[in-house]
């Protein structure tokens, strides 16, 4: 049998090498992925479980102290407050970034910053916004970077903030400063899980004065968001990968016994029954198999690690631990692939049942034989030595096309992956509809507002200036925001309709008028703190 095998092999040795190599990287990038997503996953829970923080974070923007109407609320076990400030800084890649600033470490493992310094979310350093020793300015006080941390609260690049810590000193300085607007963040811990999360602070008098209100689960899904879509684009290629290999191995297969007719013949007349040739078939494949699963066994103990500091990093997060390799992905990657491959091979034997032992008597370039004794030869308009050379081509192309074709899509994949990055670089702005400026001022403040463009106005000329309101609307138990515009940017198109004209149009979104079963022309009543009125949808 073993000297079988060897044959067998030894005639099909590049395909054996091609369906090892395949099953290699298949299995290679599969448990990798899966191995590195399910530990950026429970590493992440963990340490959202070691800095202690909260089932529901709240932000307002004022100076009251929110706790004492939290804890008041059902469900609500106990709540702590972060006072801080939110300002926008300029970034070195030209992006205006929203800080909230604080000197509140309680939820932090990391040491207050010294005077006039400040330490930020690493997710500032890898995005390439900052680096130790830059320094920016908060109104008249200048800040220079001393370090960076692990936020694992608002570090994720899906947040609006982004967190920097300051010493208590630089704290009330900042917070002396004419114009500088307050903030809080309140963590909430709920007595129990609220079946829906709509339902979180629902008896909150104050919700549509919120900025944000986040929930525990919802924050874990921005830092697992991104990592869950380039796994789930590296998953598909690695299946289509083995789909390959395993068409490989069937192709492989049907040509080598095709090939090896008048050798299994001969084994047969030897006296090898059906089951023994099979059986000898299904372990050279299978070892082929085997061998390249082993292989990805071995190398995923270093790949997982490189892949799941890769997830790790796309949060901006640098503290990355080892990763041990998952047993139960890897037993379940390697049973499919056998599976799969073991039902392959089986099903491509089915010829070998054909073949009779008088094959081996059989001249190797007869085809077939009539019942009068006479060859039938297949008529070619090509002269002999074309049509041979000619059908050599196509089993060579036949024999390499598919590898041609596996190399060249894994080429693709890598360079989409390694420039997705870059293709969002400087177009986030676009993709959301934000208009695009070369200044942002965040005030409250009108008189503020009006000042500053004036005095802005006499350094260069302003083009054009406009202001946005963020506003919340209450639609069922839902709180959503909604941004209101002094003038329409040019980024914002009109589907339907037109842009306001008069005091009581209103331009809505086009997911917000479906959500709401609204049409163009239609009054719909908004309803505010201090207001109540009935506004009209833009129509023509």
């Amino acid at each position: 049998m073993r000297k079988i095998i060897k044959s067998l092999i030894m005639g099909q040795k590049t395909f054996m090498v091609t369906i090892a190599l395949l099953t290699f990287v298949s299995a290679l990038t599969s448990m990798t992925i899966l191995t590195a997503y399910r530990a950026n996953i429970s590493q992440y829970r963990s340490a959202y479980r070691t800095d202690q923080l909260p089932d529901v974070l709240v932000k307002m923007d004022n100076d009251n102290d929110i706790t004492t109407g939290i804890k008041s609320l059902k469900n609500v076990k106990n709540v702590t407050s972060k006072v801080g400030i939110v300002s926008q800084v300029m970034a070195k890649n030209d992006e205006n970034v929203a800080l909230f600033i604080s000197n509140d470490v309680s939820n932090l493992n990391l040491k207050v910053p010294d005077n006039h310094k400040i330490i930020l979310s690493s997710y500032l350093k890898s995005s390439d916004n900052f680096k130790v020793g830059d320094t920016f300015k908060i109104g008249q006080q200048q800040l220079t970077v001393q370090g960076f941390y692990d936020d694992h609260l608002l570090g994720s690049p899906l947040f609006k903030y982004k967190q920097g810590i300051v010493s208590k000193e630089t704290m009330q300085i900042l917070q002396s400063q004419k114009g500088q607007q307050k903030s809080q963040l309140a963590f909430v811990n709920a007595v129990k899980k609220a079946e829906n999360s709509s339902n979180l602070l629902s008896d909150y008098p104050d919700r549509l004065q919120a900025d944000l209100i986040y929930d525990k689960g919802y924050i874990q899904k921005a830092y697992t968001m991104l990592p869950t879509i380039v796994a789930l684009v590296i998953i598909l290629a690695a299946v289509f990968l083995f789909g390959i290999c395993l068409f490989v191995m069937r192709f492989a297969l049907l040509s080598g016994i095709d090939k090896d007719r008048q050798k299994i013949a001969t084994f047969k007349t030897l006296g090898m029954t059906n089951r023994q040739v099979n059986l000898a078939y299904v372990m050279s494949y299978l070892g082929s198999n085997l061998v390249g699963l082993f292989g990805a066994v071995v190398a995923s103990f270093w790949t997982s690690n490189l892949a799941f500091k890769f997830f790790w990093q796309l949060n901006g997060l640098t503290s990355a631990q080892h990763v041990p390799i998952n047993i139960i992905i890897v037993s379940i990657i390697t049973l499919i692939m056998v599976g799969f491959s073991t039902i392959i091979i089986l099903l491509s034997l089915r010829p070998v049942g054909s073949i009779s032992p008088a094959a081996a008597f059989q001249g190797s370039q007869s085809k077939v034989i009539s019942s009068s004794g006479h060859l039938k030869l297949t008529k070619s308009k090509m002269p002999l030595q074309i049509a041979l050379a000619f059908k050599d081509y196509r089993q060579k192309i036949g024999h390499y096309m598919t590898f041609t074709l596996v190399i060249s899509l894994f080429v693709f994949l890598s360079l989409m992956i390694m420039t997705l990055n870059q293709g969002f670089k400087g177009k986030i702005n676009g993709l959301f509809g934000l208009p695009s400026v070369d200044l942002i001022m965040q005030t409250p403040n009108d008189t503020l507002r009006h000042e500053s463009l004036q005095k802005i106005n006499t350094i260069t000329p302003i083009k054009s200036s406009g202001y946005n309101q963020e506003t919340k609307i209450l639609l069922s138990k839902d709180v959503i925001p909604v941004h209101r515009y002094s003038q329409i940017p040019h980024e914002i198109k009109v589907l339907s309709g037109h842009q306001p004209k008069q005091s009581k149009d209103l331009l809505l979104s086009s997911n917000l008028m479906k959500t709401l079963h609204l049409s163009v022309g239609q009054t719909v009543r908004v309803k505010t703190v201090t207001n109540d009125s009935c506004w009209y949808v833009s129509n023509n």
